[in-house]
């Protein structure tokens, strides 16, 4: 008798169960075949919800990550930046390096709300629709300072009421210096709110320089005879005898 030829193993062999003495049925090998595709369905339906899992993991990481952008910080720097416009627009004339500086700071926070700020408040909107005190507090505190700086400086009020809080200590400086011949001024000293670094007479005026650089001069001028002549002066009267003074040589 011829031998019976083994068949050559593979997994799938492996896998097929054998029934001793007979062919396996019809009903066990459908078993079979739809137990292997139950579990191929799990395998691919538990690879699905890992990946949905690994996704979602990934969404919260970047939010999380997402630039929390406190309305705290943004009101402290705003109130900073308008408090120091309003301190140089309170000034007699004009401060260059302070100009510059609150320049350059106004335009790093238009920047910060055009850049930061109008998207943050804009994804706070969309997220929650209780998030209107936050949107409130990321996209007016600069517009509105803006807005409150040009007007005041329109209306010149931050010089009127700086200078109407120095006028008495001002006034009293004038007669001291005036009775002392100019020897009760030594130097650089501050007078009310505001720091007098010359004295000296200009036609009918004495004039209390504030600030200097290299051809411009401004400060006050009190004025009890004739005005400055020069076409170099410029005048703005404030009150009585005090006028706001600037020299461009």
């Amino acid at each position: 008798m011829k031998a019976r030829k083994r068949p050559a193993w593979s997994s799938a062999n492996w896998a097929r169960p054998r029934i001793s003495g007979s062919r396996t049925p019809l009903t066990v090998r459908k078993g079979i075949w739809w137990t292997q595709s139950a579990l191929k369905k799990c395998t691919h339906l538990t690879l699905i919800e890992r990946r949905g899992h690994q996704t979602l993991d990934m969404s919260s990481t970047e939010a999380t990550h997402e630039p929390n952008v406190s309305g705290t910080i943004v009101a402290v720097a705003t109130q900073t930046w308008l408090y120091l416009a309003l301190l140089a627009a309170s000034e007699p004339g004009s401060n260059f390096a302070l100009g510059m500086l609150l320049l350059f700071v106004g335009l790093g926070l238009a920047l910060t709300w055009l850049v930061v700020l109008v998207p943050t408040a804009y994804r706070a909107w969309r997220a929650s629709s209780g998030a209107r005190a936050r949107i409130v507090g990321y996209l007016l505190p600069i517009p509105l300072a803006v807005m409150l700086l040009v007007v005041l400086m329109a209306l010149d009020i931050p010089l009127k009421t700086r200078f109407e809080l120095s006028e008495g200590v001002m006034s009293d400086f004038v007669e001291r210096y005036e009775s002392a011949d100019g020897q009760y001024f030594s130097g650089s000293e501050w007078v009310g709110l505001f720091k007098i670094d010359s004295v000296y007479r200009r036609d009918g005026c004495l004039v209390l320089q504030t600030h200097s650089f290299i051809d411009y001069e401004t400060g006050f001028a009190y004025c009890t005879g004739s005005l400055p002549s020069s076409p170099t002066v410029h005048l703005d009267h404030l009150k009585g005898p005090w006028w706001r003074y600037e020299n461009i040589h």
